[in-house]
């Protein structure tokens, strides 16, 4: 999973914006079948992912001035080959 926000993406410095945008690339050997995004201490958003379309974007246009925290969660649709359940993978950019 690859995630960025206001085009400043994972382990780059830059300044915050709003709206925050946030844009994740995810890939998996699994199809996708969950995106998540969780604000400021709470789900926001659940989006089912689209068969070959790997990025997804949220825009958080309630974002003022301060400190936000985001964190992305993707999980694989329920398959045979891993019966304990899906493969859950996060991440964060800096808000």
């Amino acid at each position: 999973m690859w995630v960025h926000s206001n085009g400043v993406g994972m382990g780059q410095v830059g300044r915050g914006e709003s709206p925050v945008e946030i844009k994740a690339s995810v890939a998996s050997a699994l199809p996708i079948g969950l995106v998540s995004f969780w604000a400021d201490g709470r789900w926001v958003r659940h989006q089912v992912a689209e068969p070959g379309q790997p990025q997804v974007s949220f825009v958080d246009d309630r974002a003022g001035e301060g400190e936000h925290y985001y964190i992305v969660r993707a999980e694989t649709q329920r398959s045979p080959q891993f019966p304990k359940g899906p493969i859950i993978g996060y991440s964060s950019p800096l808000g």
